[in-house]
């Protein structure tokens, strides 16, 4: 009996753990995914509130980055593009890869080349922060902008 007991507490005990490591593992996408969905529906109704969404949940330093890069590439760096489409924010995904980078990948139709970038984050449970951005697509010089200190 004592060992039936055992054995039902450690199957219960392994339940919980996986829906815990389940919930905690999709946070980071879900959150990363919000973010994205929020900005790409901002940039295309009210870009202004993009302004504080970035301060929300992006460190300082990638902000100063981001400004920089848009500024040189004259397209959006958090979406690397110009513009946005209810078929991006449709289609838009978030994989986790390792180290707690995550790829965010969206079509801007149906016939275009996936857009990939690739997204640092960090709090997930918490303070959400984006802490660094990459451009797996992108020429050396964009991803040099984004990575100088």
């Amino acid at each position: 009996m004592k060992q039936a007991l055992n054995i039902i507490f450690r199957v219960v005990m392994i339940v919980c753990f996986s829906f815990i490591s389940v919930n905690s593992f999709g946070s980071c996408e879900k959150a990363i995914r919000d973010f994205y969905v929020a900005y790409m529906q901002n940039a295309e109704n009210n870009p202004e509130a993009n302004i504080a969404l970035k301060q929300a949940c992006m460190s300082p330093e990638l902000i100063v980055k981001i400004e920089q890069v848009t500024e040189r590439t004259d397209a959006d760096a958090v979406i690397m593009a110009q513009d946005v489409s209810k078929h991006g924010i449709q289609s838009l995904t978030v994989e986790p890869l390792k180290d707690n980078w995550y790829m965010v990948k969206y079509k801007f139709n149906t016939n275009s080349d996936y857009i990939e970038i690739e997204v640092q984050a960090c709090n997930c449970d918490s303070d959400f922060r984006i802490s660094d951005i990459s451009y797996p697509g992108a020429d050396t010089e964009v991803n040099s902008l984004i990575h100088k200190q």
